[in-house]
C-alpha cells in the first residue's frame, strides 16, 4: 500500500489513472516550483530517464530566472517598506526610531502574513495540528524542505485545483520576505560590528596617545632643565664667573652649553674681538 501511494497509485481504486495520481497537472505544478526553488520535498520525483534529463535541463534555466523573479519581488516589497519609513519620517520620529520601527513593522507584518495565516488554512485543509503548520511553513518558506510534511498528498482528500497554485504563490512572496528580512538582520549585524571595531580602534588610539603624552612630558622637563642651566652659564659667563682664555680652560659641560648656544659663543668672540681693537688703538695712541 505504501508503494502504491508512492507511485500514485490510489488504494482505494483499482486503477493507477486515478485523479489521486501523483502527475496530475496541478501536482506537476506544484513540483516544478519545488524545483525552481530549490526546495525539493523529495516526495514527487522523475523516475524515467527522459523525465530526469528534463528536469536538470529545466532547472538549470529555472532557477535562475526564479532568484530574478524573486529580486523584483524583493524590490516591491522594499517600496512598500520605504513608504512606511517615510510616513513615519513625516511625523516627526528620529532615525535611530526610524530604523526600530521599520525593522519591526516589516518582522511583524511579514510574521502574521506569512508565517502565522497560512498554518490556519493548512490546518484545517491538511487536517495537520496549528503546530505542524506552523512548522511546514518554515521549513518551506526557508528553502529547507524536509520533505516530511507536504500539501496536497493525503490520498484520502479530494484537493481544489487552485489550492496549490495559491500555495506556490504564498511560496514565491513568503521566500522574498524571509530572504529581505535576512538581509536585514545581515546589514545590522554588520553595522554592529562595524562599530565594534571602531570603538577598539579608537580606545586603542586613545591609549597610545596618552602614552605618547606621558613622553613628551617627559622630553619638555628635560627641555625646560636643559634651558635652565643654559641660562644660569649664560649668566655666569656675563659675570665672568667664566673665564674663556683658551679652549682648554673651558670645562667640558660649559663646551656643551656653548654649542647649544651658538650665539653666545658668537657674542663672546666678537666681545673679544673689540677687547683687541681696544689695545690696540691704545697702542696708536700711546
Amino acid at each position: 500500500m505504501i508503494e502504491a501511494l508512492k507511485h500514485g497509485v490510489n488504494p482505494i481504486g483499482n486503477s493507477s489513472t486515478s485523479a489521486h495520481s501523483n502527475w496530475d497537472f496541478s501536482s506537476s505544478f506544484f513540483f516544478v516550483t519545488t524545483v525552481v526553488t530549490t526546495i525539493g520535498y523529495g516526495n514527487l520525483s522523475p523516475s524515467t530517464a527522459g523525465g530526469q534529463i528534463v528536469c536538470v535541463f529545466y532547472a538549470l534555466f529555472g532557477i535562475p530566472l526564479n532568484l530574478v523573479v524573486l529580486g523584483l519581488v524583493g524590490k516591491h516589497l522594499s517600496s512598500h517598506v520605504e513608504n512606511m519609513r517615510t510616513c513615519l519620517a513625516n511625523k516627526g520620529f528620529t532615525e535611530k526610531t526610524l530604523k526600530v520601527l521599520t525593522f519591526s513593522l516589516s518582522l511583524l507584518i511579514g510574521v502574521l502574513v506569512f508565517l502565522l495565516i497560512p498554518p490556519l488554512v493548512f490546518s484545517a485543509v491538511e487536517g495537520w495540528s496549528y503546530r505542524e503548520s506552523i512548522y511546514y511553513s518554515f521549513i518551506t518558506l526557508s528553502t529547507i524542505g524536509f520533505g516530511d510534511y507536504v500539501i496536497g498528498t493525503n490520498p484520502l482528500k479530494k484537493y481544489k485545483n487552485f489550492y496549490r497554485g495559491l500555495v506556490t504563490i504564498w511560496i514565491l512572496f513568503g521566500m522574498a520576505w524571509l530572504a529581505f528580512l535576512f538581509n536585514l538582520l545581515t546589514i545590522r549585524l554588520e553595522n554592529t560590528e562595524k562599530k565594534i571595531t571602531k570603538m577598539k580602534k579608537t580606545r586603542k588610539a586613545a591609549a597610545k596617545k596618552g602614552g605618547e603624552g606621558e613622553t613628551d612630558n617627559e622630553c619638555l622637563d628635560s627641555i625646560s632643565l636643559h634651558s635652565e642651566t643654559s641660562l644660569n652659564a649664560k649668566t655666569e659667563l656675563e659675570k665672568g664667573a667664566i673665564k674663556v682664555s683658551k679652549p682648554g680652560d673651558v670645562p667640558l659641560e660649559d663646551l656643551k652649553i656653548l654649542a647649544a648656544h651658538p650665539k653666545l659663543e658668537q657674542k663672546e668672540t666678537k666681545s673679544g674681538s673689540e677687547s683687541e681693537v681696544e689695545t690696540v688703538e691704545q697702542g696708536h695712541q700711546k
